[in-house]
């Protein structure tokens, strides 16, 4: 009864199409999310429930097709699903430590994060890994290592060049995209460095919290003074 199918191609051709669908569908609006403030006060939570559901739907659409391959042909397929598991092993175990580390919101680019003796900034979160930034360059660090030695968020004050900064308009408008706005200015601005992307986060009562990487800290207080000349008050967030 095992070397019998329980699935057509027919079914499941359809049920990949329907899950890579709904997978965009979420990429989607997960990026609408990053370039709008539709949702206003509620915009925040809203990003986070979309970034968890996507955690956890990847590895469930991965599991859904296995499956369905499995049961095209139980026999075969499973020959080639166990070799496939043996040979890949060390890098399945690292996505799924990925999914573990990335189930932290407070993990993001920007964040200071220290790693065993390495300290530096996350400069970007991919599926087996952390890329890193530190004085001596950029370190690409798996999952499975962050999971064995562990890590600890910091506050950014340490790393030089890293700013958390506090940006408040002068005059509110609840029609304004605060967030594309100061990225379109602070991408004509020659102090940042731009091989990390200011992160631009707005809170209620239109308070911006920015992460910035500045490339000489002399130029600090000089970018500051042009934040505040476009109509902002601008600060050093403690």
């Amino acid at each position: 009864m095992f070397d019998k199918a329980t699935f057509s191609w027919s079914e499941f051709l359809f049920l990949g199409a329907i899950l890579i669908a709904a997978y965009f569908t979420l990429q989607l609006l997960k990026r609408f999310l990053q370039v709008t403030q539709f949702f206003g006060r509620f915009q925040r939570p809203i990003k986070n429930v979309v970034y968890n559901i996507l955690l956890i739907f990847e590895p469930t659409v991965i599991l859904l097709l296995s499956s369905a391959f499995l049961m095209l042909n139980p026999i075969y397929h499973a020959i080639l699903l166990g070799l496939f598991f043996v040979f890949f092993f060390p890098h399945i175990r690292n996505y799924v430590h990925g999914r573990i580390v990335q189930s932290n919101n407070s993990l993001a680019t920007g964040r200071e994060i220290k790693i065993g003796n390495l300290e530096g900034i996350v400069n970007g979160i991919e599926r087996l890994g952390l890329k890193i930034k530190t004085t001596k360059g950029l370190h690409f660090i798996s999952y499975s290592h962050i999971i064995r030695d562990g890590y600890m968020l910091l506050s950014g004050d340490d790393i030089s060049g890293y700013y958390q900064l506090l940006i408040v308009p002068n005059e509110p408008n609840s029609r304004t995209n605060y967030e594309e706005e100061l990225i379109d200015y602070l991408s004509s601005i020659p102090y940042l460095d731009w091989t990390h992307k200011p992160e631009i986060v707005v809170e209620e009562n239109y308070q911006i919290k920015a992460r910035v990487i500045v490339k000489d800290e002399s130029h600090l207080q000089e970018l500051m003074n042009l934040i505040s000349g476009r109509n902002y008050s601008c600060k050093i967030l403690k």
